[in-house]
């Protein structure tokens, strides 16, 4: 209890800045089921789907807290000291963001290749300056790509969009609280109201959607306007949140919400989220106005509640560095040992870190103010030996070419002296060992993968028939593909698709279902192949292996009659190869969950870091063989 009295006496948020101390165990409990649907959902996302809204849970008790604490400041001491309010949040955030950052900065220095070393800088450079999420945005990261190449710092981007909210918000309430308290909730639904029509307007990636400040700020205002209206109407708020089954119903439905919803659901923006956004808030209200709620008070949810920053800020670290090939363990006892390890580096953060400066009242010394300096010049000496990779700053749909450093490793020397592949996200997940692969085979490799496009003529489209931001650019792509076959000039193309078995709309405004039209989608592979082969290359279709997600029965049953018409256009026709990869993954019917030891696709589609290089051999001495035949 004194931690939660010295809490409110500091004004900072656990995170929460409160009226009082009764309802901070069930608003710890919402935010306990917050971190852990996080944390779930970047462990494994095929259990909990939609477990990245547990961010926005966040997002909206940061609004309603802050702008609560602000405006109680300004009724009791008539003024609003912006120093003071920035201190606090500097102390409470600060001390823990900066240890998880040099323990990065180490572990990076230990343990990243070295051409992944300059962005590991300058993602520690940009999360000091809290401007991750933009340098995310600008480089083309796909937040929902989780097993492609991840960033260690990938998930400070939230962080980073609450901090430039700390720095903006109280500016704005200061200046509209000088002229009239009452304009403060006119103001707060104008932003809201702007960030939800930008969050539509956009026409682009969804990472684009997610990682923006505009388009998220929606969720956190939403919060602001339940702290106005809890000021200024109270008996409304009150109303809000008439009994206690109010706020349990709103987390039930939070919970469904994360079970349910999808990443990839394109339709989920902006209606979804906005409407997850009013349910969430909901659940604060009841959480504001009762005590102890039941389950939400639950002593060991409440007790994650308090460490919640903590927990985000290691587990995602944790997961990126400490995977199950670098463990040397099975899936199973490699989870049991990341838990452990994050839930050590929680506790210790919480007991030596976070707690002591919270607790003390002195001002932090002056040394303090260069602590950040001291991390950036971390980064900097332990990313000395950067180096520079074919890959490594390549944006999605850039063309890269790996050459052989020299004579093939062992056998004949290749019919063929190089090769494009093209393909999406699938191919993306293991583009880097795949080239480096067929290069150690004498094959002048060139990359051109684009995320969400297959070789097919259309886009691809929801089961709902709508199209999905990343599949607009396709037709695009195309084009580029025909160009580069045209500069490149390969004697051979790997295609590495699963997005052309999917349903796509056609120029003439029908819609392709592969299982309805099989012959259909024979001509619009057959077609793909024509353009391809127009300087006289070779085709390789990779016949995608079954996935395992959650509509797996209905997606594999496009991917079976996707393989089909590969293999009757390979019977037909000389310059077109398969490579059946569903041989080396689902061996026997049976889709293989580990390769020697490794999680061989994490999330059921896409292959990780550690299990790309495993694979890619198989594949190319797969594509080799199929070659010679």
């Amino acid at each position: 209890m004194e931690t939660l009295r010295s809490d409110v006496r500091e004004g900072v948020d656990r995170g929460t800045e409160a009226r009082s101390l009764t309802y901070l165990s069930s608003l710890d409990g919402l935010r306990a089921i917050a971190v852990l649907a996080v944390v779930v959902y970047h462990a494994e996302p095929d259990r909990l789907s939609g477990g990245f809204l547990g961010v926005d849970v966040f997002f909206v008790v940061s609004g309603f807290l802050i702008t609560s604490l602000l405006l109680r400041e300004k009724r009791r001491d008539r003024r609003i000291d912006l120093r003071r309010f920035w201190r606090r949040r500097a102390r409470r955030l600060g001390p823990a963001v900066l240890t998880v950052l040099s323990v990065v900065a180490v572990a990076g220095w230990l343990w990243t290749p070295s051409d992944q070393l300059g962005r590991l800088r300058g993602d520690g450079l940009a999360s000091l300056a809290y401007v991750l999420n933009w340098r995310l945005i600008f480089q083309g990261d796909s937040y929902f790509d989780t097993f492609i190449d991840p960033s260690p710092l990938r998930h400070l981007w939230s962080l980073s969009i609450e901090e430039q909210f700390y720095l903006a918000w109280p500016l704005v309430v200061v200046l509209v609280l000088a002229r009239s308290r009452r304009l403060l909730g006119p103001v707060a639904l104008l932003v809201c109201t702007a960030s939800v029509w930008a969050m539509g307007a956009i026409d682009g990636d969804l990472s684009r959607i997610y990682y923006g400040t505009g388009t998220r700020l929606h969720v956190i205002m939403a919060g602001c306007l339940l702290a106005v209206l809890a000021d200024r109407r109270p008996k409304l708020v009150r109303g809000l949140a008439a009994t206690p089954l109010v706020p349990l119903v709103a987390t039930a439905a939070i919970l469904a919400a994360m079970f349910v919803v999808t990443d990839d659901d394109a339709n989920f923006y902006p209606r979804g989220l906005v409407l997850f956004s009013v349910v969430a808030t909901l659940a604060v209200a009841g959480c504001a106005r009762y005590g102890e709620l039941p389950i939400l008070s639950n002593r060991a949810l409440v007790e994650i509640g308090k460490r919640s920053y903590g927990l985000y800020l290691w587990h995602w670290p944790v997961q990126v560095f400490l995977t199950d090939q670098r463990l040397g363990m099975g899936h199973a006892a490699s989870t049991v040992v990341r838990v452990a390890v994050m839930g050590s580096a929680t506790w210790l953060s919480y007991r030596f870190i976070e707690q002591p400066v919270r607790r003390s009242h002195a001002p932090l010394p002056r040394w303090w103010l260069a602590l950040p300096l001291g991390v950036a010049v971390l980064y900097v000496i332990t990313t000395l030996g950067a180096t520079e990779s074919e890959f490594t700053n390549a944006r999605p749909g850039e063309v890269v070419t790996v050459s052989p450093e020299g004579p093939p490793e062992g056998g004949p020397a290749p019919r063929y002296d190089s090769v494009l592949i093209v393909g999406d996200s699938v191919s993306v997940s293991i583009e880097r060992p795949l080239a480096e692969s067929f290069a150690a085979v004498g094959l002048t490799t060139t990359v051109a993968n684009h995320i969400g496009c297959g070789v097919g003529d259309g886009l691809a489209v929801t089961e709902e028939g709508d199209v999905p931001p990343f599949a607009e650019g396709c037709p695009d792509n195309l084009v580029r593909q025909d160009e580069i076959v045209a500069e490149v000039d390969p004697d051979v193309v790997f295609v590495f698709a699963h997005a052309d078995s999917f349903p796509r709309r056609l120029a003439d405004g029908t819609t392709l279902v592969p299982e309805d039209d099989p012959a259909a989608l024979g001509r619009l592979v057959e077609r793909a192949a024509d353009r391809l082969t127009a300087r006289g290359a070779i085709v390789a279709f990779a016949l995608p292996a079954d996935v395992r997600v959650r509509d797996d029965t209905r997606t594999n049953g496009r991917i079976g009659v996707y393989r089909d018409e590969l293999t009757a256009l390979a019977a037909r026709r000389d310059d077109v190869v398969v490579v059946d990869v569903d041989a080396i993954v689902c061996p026997d019917h049976s889709c293989l969950d580990e390769l020697d030891g490794v999680p061989l696709r994490p999330d059921g589609v896409h292959y990780s870091d550690d299990s790309a290089p495993l694979i890619s051999p198989l594949l190319v001495a797969a594509t080799m063989e199929a070659l010679a035949e």
